[in-house]
């Protein structure tokens, strides 16, 4: 394991498309520059990476929640129990037990199991994803301080790329996530308000670069595009559609499924009086209250026969290029989700952001701002005009962004060729 690099995820094993394709992205640009290298990286049990010669490890922040004796049981039911005795107090208990930094041991086998592979590790990535925030915390803030303080610690270099920050408007979280870019030589953020959001926590210009979102460095092949046709005429008989991607949060109650499908269905009666239909394409399709193919058969189960027979639902298990190749070939998008608002906005198909929360409109206005699209978010129990939101859609007449790779990529790239230039020989 001495040649392997640390390269963490957010969700690898959950099916989040999205997450899922930055990650693997960032594995390969690694490889671009340490050919051959291994990889150690983080995933729910059971998890097998599409990356070769890939290590993974569980994910360290059940060992700051109460109850993590209970963590990694395999019972839905203790899994169930962990996380319900863990959330009264989460955050000030992942912060008492990750400042200062903690020992390896006193996070239990899985805190001394990281630290040993850090210890025999090149150094730390951790990959992009939208968990820097207030909502996920205990991962995305205390716990990558941890293994990053551990990295710091043992003398290796660490890289955030393709980050999503804010809001953090707890004080302690702040804390957590200054602690955590200040361990990072490379701070890589994929939109303008992240990148402000770091340097109210302290980064420093040089250490600072904004990129274009990493899961747009996935390569669309021709498989992709011939999968993404066939499930076009198999949904629509090739006939216009509209791409409608909903994700139901933990915190999302069945009012407002009721409240987001009757305002969905009141657009897809309006455009299916063109001929247009409606594909629920989904972006994560992993739990319970996470599998965006459920969540769509609830709020399509609730609508009008006219309504149900202008809508199908991709129950696909399909990768992030399948998924995005389908989004180019829709005539607009209404998606609560980033990755798949970010998908389309690439492809040339016109997007609308249903946002829940502050923690979304963040999100979803970031991602669009980097296409020069605005005036595209609406919250997400508004009600739907059809003509307002078709309006909204023509407005943006996108003609397809050409992304460049490199801008992506480069920045990591050049930090692990310094990285090699000042190594000695191995």
């Amino acid at each position: 394991m001495s040649e392997a690099w640390i390269v963490l995820g957010s969700a690898n094993g959950s099916r989040n498309l999205g997450d899922e394709c930055m990650w693997y992205a960032a594995v390969e640009a690694v490889r671009e520059v340490e050919v051959g290298c291994s990889v150690v990286t983080d995933g729910i049990s059971g998890w097998e990476p599409p990356h070769d010669d890939v290590v993974v490890l569980p994910f360290l922040y059940p060992s700051l929640r109460r109850g993590r004796s209970l963590a990694g049981r395999g019972s839905a039911l203790v899994a169930a129990a962990e996380r319900l005795i863990s959330y009264p107090g989460r955050v000030g208990y992942a912060s008492r037990h990750s400042s200062p930094l903690p020992g390896p041991e006193t996070l239990g086998d899985l805190g001394t199991q990281w630290f040993e592979a850090i210890a025999a590790s090149r150094g730390l990535i951790i990959s992009g994803a939208g968990a820097m925030n207030d909502d996920y915390a205990v991962h995305g803030l205390y716990s990558w301080s941890v293994l990053a303080g551990w990295a710091k610690q043992l003398g290796k270099p660490v890289a955030l790329v393709g980050q999503g920050i804010g809001p953090i408007n707890d004080d302690r979280n702040r804390s957590a996530a200054r602690s955590l870019l200040a361990r990072a030589e490379l701070v890589g953020v994929r939109d303008a308000r992240s990148a402000e959001a770091a340097r109210e926590l302290g980064v420093s210009e040089s250490a600072l670069h904004e990129t274009p979102d990493w899961a747009l460095a996935a390569r669309i092949g021709d498989e992709a595009r011939q999968r993404a046709e066939a499930l076009h005429l198999e949904y629509t008989g090739g006939a216009p559609f509209t791409a409608v991607s909903i994700h139901r949060r933990a915190s999302t109650t069945r009012s407002d499924l009721r409240a987001i499908g009757r305002s969905v269905e009141r657009y897809v009666l309006e455009t299916a009086r063109s001929g247009k239909r409606a594909v629920f394409v989904p972006n994560m399709t992993g739990g319970r209250y996470s599998d965006d193919r459920e969540t769509a058969r609830v709020i399509v189960g609730g609508w009008s026969e006219r309504a149900r027979a202008a809508t199908a639902i991709h129950m696909g298990q399909s990768d992030p290029a399948v998924v995005k190749a389908l989004i180019g070939r829709a005539d607009g998008l209404l998606s609560t989700r980033y990755h798949p608002l970010v998908f389309s906005l690439a492809m040339g198909t016109p997007a609308i952001g249903l946002a829940y929360d502050e923690y979304y409109v963040r999100k979803l206005t970031g991602a669009s701002a980097n296409f020069g699209v605005a005036d595209n978010v609406l919250g997400a129990s508004d009600l739907l005009v059809p003509a307002d939101v078709q309006a909204r859609l023509e407005r943006q007449r996108l003609a397809g962004v050409a992304v460049d790779r490199d801008a992506i990529v480069g920045p990591l790239h050049r930090w692990l060729r310094s990285l090699q230039a000042a190594a000695p020989a191995r």
